[in-house]
């Protein structure tokens, strides 16, 4: 850095760590040789919200009090919920079984609110396939919420009309929820922004735009090659919803080697008012004392 230039890392060391070799942010965590500030004034959540205290607990792998769970008056209309009531609030675990772990998911996602309209309620998962995973979320809530909806089509110099498909063959319909997988910097989109399907155009000829689609309240029109960069988000990964607040969270639970603390409690502090864990709550309450992953990663950044 040139003289008179400051670097400052701001961040949250106990998160998930990057996905890939190395540990240079957390190494730099703590390092004696550079000056440290620890921040300890919560801006997310309230106090009142409860998860702070949650959070600390976990984070110092202790066994976290969960709330009692109340559920939520059903919605007359699709909208996204405003939280009011204490109820509405805090850490909540709802015990059941790996079999039933899709079924129960979607069914506390809808008394919570969430009807695939938005992501004021967000499924976060810690795994993609199986039971409780984003894949099966994802193409189970598209057939709920998209049943009717009107089928994105273009048109393939191979094999004529087609139905847009995600890479994992689900259909790409107008409503569907969506997340940009890729770095883009000529749409200016970068990995994991959040989107929906606001319309889909009129078959066209082969390269033509095939649907309108809304990021972060901009509208682009996406050919067949962009849809390629776009998998439904009615469930995130926690690691693809890192970095992002969500109202409230869902978060089903089974046993996994990727379930450790940093997992947890990243999805944990991902939601702002209310985050409910269902699942396996043995397994929950195990991870928070196992070690991160991350920390049999070699380094060999230098400490004096």
């Amino acid at each position: 850095l040139p003289q008179g230039v400051r670097l400052i890392l701001v961040g949250d060391p106990p998160q998930l760590p990057p996905i890939g070799p190395g540990l240079v942010l957390h190494a730099l965590a703590g390092h004696p040789g550079i000056p440290q500030t620890t921040l300890v004034e919560v801006k997310r959540q309230s106090l009142e919200s409860g998860i702070p205290k949650v959070a600390e607990a976990i984070r110092k792998h202790e066994a976290p009090k969960w709330d009692a769970y109340h559920g939520a008056p059903a919605l007359k209309s699709p909208r996204p919920r405003v939280q009011t009531s204490l109820f509405d609030r805090g850490v909540q675990f709802i015990p059941c079984s790996t079999f039933e772990l899709d079924t129960t998911t979607l069914r506390i996602y809808e008394e919570l609110g969430g009807c695939g309209v938005d992501h004021s309620v967000q499924v976060l998962t810690i795994l993609k396939s199986g039971q409780g995973g984003s894949d099966n979320l994802n193409q189970l809530m598209h057939e709920k919420y998209r049943k009717t909806s009107k089928p994105v089509m273009y048109e393939s110099d191979q094999f004529g009309p087609v139905c847009a498909k995600t890479l994992k063959s689900v259909p790409l319909c107008v409503g569907d929820l969506l997340m940009f997988t890729e770095n883009d910097y000529e749409l200016d989109l970068r990995n994991g922004t959040l989107g929906r399907i606001v319309e889909a155009f009129p078959l066209g000829t082969v390269g033509d735009a095939c649907c309108k689609v809304e990021f972060s309240g901009r509208i682009y029109s996406f050919n067949s090659n962009q849809l390629e960069c776009v998998t439904h988000a009615y469930a995130l990964t926690v690691h693809k919803g890192q970095g992002s607040q969500f109202n409230t969270v869902v978060l089903p639970v089974r046993k996994s080697g990727l379930l450790d603390q940093s997992m947890i409690y990243t999805a944990i502090t991902g939601g702002v008012q209310q985050v409910v864990l269902v699942g396996d709550q043995d397994v929950a309450l195990a991870a928070r004392k196992r070690a991160d992953n991350a920390a049999n990663r070699q380094g060999t950044l230098p400490r004096p």
